[in-house]
């Protein structure tokens, strides 16, 4: 087994834990001054600075065909135009391989004995014959193991555009593919599977292994997940700048979606996505897309929780959704600023993966080989009060069976509301409803005056009745 230092460090970015997977040492060191947050600091303002160059830089080079025309009358050739262009984009490849570097990572320090959730895995000691090293050491692996999917640098230009990265932009596109990346671990490999960094460890399973699933994300023009493939579906959808967009969750798995349908792969036929935007998820349309549920399905539900942050009722509700066993995760975080949520760590924080890591684009014959840019090892988390209330929620279903204890877990966590079978269940404030047929909604809606009770009850929620 490969050795692999996986560490958290506190929130003053001082040293906490440090865990090697290898021989699972952990140090605890804290100390009152701070190297990181100087070191962060100095960051900061390097940053500033570089980027007020780097503004005055892109003019200059922008700027200079235009300034040879008009002020010697002489046409810019072709070749003139292609040489500003590379420079342009060399320049974006170094500066956002800085902006995007890996000090960008947050750290955060875990305490013992407190609750922890990672994709329906429970670790927590409570019984005294446990140890907190193997149980930590038992997360580091299992978070260690999920795909990690990042900004990329040095691409060729994507469709219809000379940008060769999508760092700025495209984080929400790498949050949506890393959830479809664990729906495919899952389907393929299985939940208990974990990545070793070694070839034995990581032998195929039904014929598939998770270099094939990492595969389908890469950085070339035939990956069927990946960044060109996405980009050209959005062009033509005629979206508006489809390349340098920065896009909603919505929007990205409708993307992928659409990726999905039109994909060959084998690891892909036996998988359909299923998306709710009105808080309604359908039975029976889940059914008919899934074949009567002889195809798994990625149901993905969109949720405001709030206003401008998680109103209070709902951060429990959370929670419990990422103890789900057959949970996927929530792609959230903040305006503008998507992360993939995984986890929940004692119940007051969220566990995720951050996509704003710039790595340079990998070659499919050096992809074996690059393992290490697919995986993280440091463990970052959130409060939940800082995060923005606009969430997808996603969870596998395998089969009818499976789909049916998914609604009554979250029924009896109090979770969602139901009415499924002639069943109907209530609860105060529901994620979303799951019904067994599409409801008929009346076209009419009869005006009344509010009472008092239900605007101060939404005034809680963070909303305001009109």
């Amino acid at each position: 087994m490969s050795t692999q230092s996986l560490r958290t460090n506190g929130d003053d970015g001082s040293d906490r834990e440090q865990l090697t997977i290898g021989d699972c040492e952990v140090c605890d060191t804290t100390s009152k001054y701070s190297v990181g947050a100087l070191l962060s600091s100095a960051a900061n303002a390097t940053s500033s600075k570089i980027s007020r160059a780097s503004i005055n830089l892109r003019s200059l080079l922008s700027g200079s065909a235009t300034k040879k025309t008009n002020d010697d009358d002489v046409s810019t050739s072709e070749s003139d135009i292609a040489i500003s262009s590379s420079v342009r984009q060399k320049f974006d490849n170094v500066w956002f391989s800085f902006v995007y570097g890996r000090w960008r990572i947050s750290r955060s320090k875990y305490k013992k004995k407190a609750p922890l959730w990672l994709l329906g895995e429970f670790y927590f000691t409570s019984r005294p014959d446990e140890d907190d090293e193997v149980v930590f050491r038992a997360f580091a692996i299992d978070y260690y193991s999920r795909i990690w999917l990042t900004y990329r640098t040095e691409l060729s230009p994507l469709p219809g555009s000379s940008k060769t990265t999508d760092c700025g932009w495209g984080c929400t596109l790498r949050t949506c593919q890393m959830m479809l990346a664990q729906a495919l671990v899952v389907l393929h490999l299985g939940r208990e599977w974990r990545f070793w960094g070694d070839e034995e460890a990581n032998r195929y399973r039904c014929g598939f292994g998770h270099y094939d699933i990492v595969s389908l994300f890469g950085d070339h023009l035939d990956a069927d997940l990946g960044l060109y493939r996405l980009m050209k579906i959005a062009k033509e959808r005629n979206e508006h700048d489809a390349v340098g967009n920065w896009y909603s969750a919505c929007t990205a798995f409708g993307l992928i979606r659409d990726a999905l349908l039109s994909s060959k792969s084998p690891l892909l036929r036996c998988l359909r996505m299923y998306c709710v935007t009105d808080g309604m998820l359908i039975q029976s349309e889940v059914a008919q897309l899934s074949e009567q549920f002889r195809v798994p399905v990625l149901i993905v539900v969109y949720v405001q929780l709030g206003c401008h942050t998680i109103s209070d009722c709902y951060r429990k509700h959370l929670i419990s959704f990422l103890s789900l066993r057959n949970t996927v995760g929530i792609i959230g975080g903040r305006p503008r600023r998507s992360l993939y949520f995984i986890g929940s760590y004692d119940n007051k924080s969220l566990i995720f993966l951050d996509p704003h890591i710039a790595h340079a684009a990998i070659p499919p014959s050096s992809l074996q080989a690059s393992w290490q840019a697919f995986h993280c090892a440091d463990f970052s988390k959130m409060p939940l009060d800082e995060i923005d209330p606009g969430c997808a929620l996603g969870f596998l279903v395998l089969s009818k069976n499976d789909y049916e204890s998914t609604i009554k877990d979250l029924s009896l966590s109090q979770v969602i509301d139901s009415e499924c079978e002639g069943e109907v269940n209530r609860v105060s404030n529901p994620l979303f409803v799951a019904y067994a047929k599409r409801p008929v909604l009346s076209n009419t809606v009869t005006a009344r005056p509010l009472e008092s009770g239900l605007a101060s009850h939404a005034m809680q929620l963070g909303f305001e009745l009109i």
